[in-house]
C-alpha cells in the first residue's frame, strides 16, 4: 500500500465522518462512528481532523465539528479534495 493509498483511504473516512457530523446537526458520539472504519484507522483519521481543528472533544465526550458550529459554512469537500477526484 502506498502513501497515496493510504490518503485516498483517509479522504473517504472523512467524507463518511463528515457526512454522519450533517446528518446528526455537528455534534456525536463515538458510537455514531463505529460503522465507518476500523477502530486504528478511525482514530488516525480523527486524530488528523483534530489537528487541523475540524472538530473537537467536548467536556463530556462528544465530538463536535466546528465548521458546522461555529463557522456557519456549508461542508462540500474534505481538505483532501484536491488529491482525488
Amino acid at each position: 500500500m502506498t502513501w497515496f493509498d493510504i490518503i485516498k483511504s483517509d479522504k473517504v473516512i472523512e467524507d463518511k465522518i463528515i457526512a454522519e457530523f450533517k446528518k446528526e446537526g455537528g455534534a456525536l458520539g463515538m458510537k455514531n462512528l463505529k460503522a465507518i472504519a476500523p477502530p486504528k484507522e478511525l482514530n488516525r483519521v480523527l486524530d488528523a481532523m483534530k489537528r487541523r481543528k475540524l472538530i473537537y472533544v467536548h467536556e463530556h465526550g462528544d465530538l463536535i465539528m466546528r465548521w458546522i458550529n461555529e463557522l456557519g459554512r456549508n461542508i462540500k469537500t474534505s481538505i483532501f479534495s484536491w488529491m482525488v477526484n
